[in-house]
């Protein structure tokens, strides 16, 4: 039974213990399959989200980046890392960069990220120019990673609705690196 007809009876008799009756030569594996394939494909273009903050303990300071990437509003992965010493902007950046590699790595082509750096938002949007030569590397990648994706939309959130990346990149900026 391909997937497509193990859907439509699964629609039809609103069981998956049916469908079973029906097709007793229908192994748990699977159905497990069917649900893994049906899942994966729905969070791989459903709303993909990613929140992204840096932390730096002073400027520079010992900073730290926190992500967290939301598929349909469920909180799929969450990093906190400590990067060493920077500025903010430059933590801000990192986390933006981390946030895109995570995405990238689970296979996710259209996403949207909030951030509560306004100066990292209207660089990438292109509102502001990048003239620091420190995040001009770091803006440059950002952008190659962006070509790599469908679709990526980024937005500046205030801090209050960035409480949980803020938390982790905080928490990281304590951290030392190894």
């Amino acid at each position: 039974m391909d997937i497509a007809d193990f859907f439509k009876e699964l629609r039809e008799k609103r069981s998956i213990d049916a469908v079973k009756e029906s097709h007793p030569d229908l192994t748990d594996e699977e159905i497990d399959r069917f649900f893994d394939e049906v899942i994966g494909s729905f969070d791989k273009n459903g709303r993909v989200e990613i929140y992204v903050d840096g932390a730096s303990s002073s400027n520079p300071g010992n900073a730290g980046i926190g992500i967290v990437l939301k598929v349909n509003g469920r909180v799929v992965e969450s990093v906190s890392k400590p990067i060493g010493v920077a500025t903010n902007n430059v933590a801000e950046y990192s986390a933006l960069i981390e946030g895109l590699k995570v995405a990238l790595s689970k296979g996710y082509r259209k996403i949207k990220v909030y951030s509560d750096s306004e100066l990292v938002v209207k660089q990438i949007k292109g509102i502001y120019k990048v003239k620091d030569n420190n995040l001009i590397n770091l803006y440059k990648q950002v952008k190659e990673l962006q070509n790599r994706f469908d679709r990526v939309e980024i937005e500046h959130i205030g801090r209050e609705n960035n409480k949980q990346a803020d938390s982790l990149a905080k928490n990281a900026s304590k951290l030392k690196v190894l």
